[in-house]
């Protein structure tokens, strides 16, 4: 996996290239279409960026719901319906089989075994947490489910541009744990991905 930060010009580059599919992806995305499909009765799903795009990757039934804040009260919307302003947030992934030949910059290169390469989208103002607004409301959020599954966490970076560190990220993802379990004792699953450090 190699993180990219200038998302403009990843997007211009991989627009002019032809792919086979585009779906969703992330632990999040998977396992709240997955759980959608199977007909839980209410699956919140929340990600810091909901851009137009990502909505429409998550699958359009009624008990697939975001959470927002309007007029200072939780509001639970249909993702399609929930959409913000947001900045698109896509990775890129080639898989490739073991005996594939392709060329690149002259040269012919053959995968020596079945895997994949992903260009990882890290936009600078992306923040791995959940933002105020929703964070308050974690503690009711956390009665009206049963479980929570919590990932992305591999996307923190060690310092950002405003100081802030990976270690308050951690702290602030900890604390929103004890938040989500502050009324009601539901089993979490973090999913933490490998990072180079």
């Amino acid at each position: 996996e190699v993180p990219v930060k200038d998302d403009k010009k990843l997007h211009e580059w991989f627009d002019k290239i032809k792919y086979d599919e585009e779906r969703m992806g992330g632990q999040a995305g998977i396992v709240s279409n997955l759980m959608a499909t199977l007909q839980i009765d209410k699956i919140i799903i929340y990600t810091p960026f909901l851009s137009k795009k990502q909505a429409e990757m998550f699958i359009d039934y009624d008990n697939l719901l975001y959470p927002l804040v309007e007029n200072g009260n939780l509001v639970l919307k249909k993702v399609r319906e929930a959409y913000k302003d947001d900045p698109i947030k896509i990775n890129r992934i080639f898989e490739f089989k073991k005996g594939l030949r392709f060329k690149l910059n002259g040269e012919e290169i053959i995968a020596k075994q079945s895997t994949r390469f992903i260009v990882a989208s890290r936009p600078e103002n992306l923040r791995i947490e959940v933002r105020d607004d929703v964070r308050q409301f974690l503690p009711e959020i956390g009665e009206l489910v049963d479980c929570a599954f919590l990932s992305g966490y591999q996307a923190i970076k060690e310092v950002y541009k405003d100081g802030k560190t990976a270690k308050y990220y951690f702290e602030r993802a900890k604390e929103d744990i004890e938040l989500l379990k502050k009324n009601k004792n539901i089993k979490t699953h973090l999913e933490f991905a490998s990072i180079s450090n």
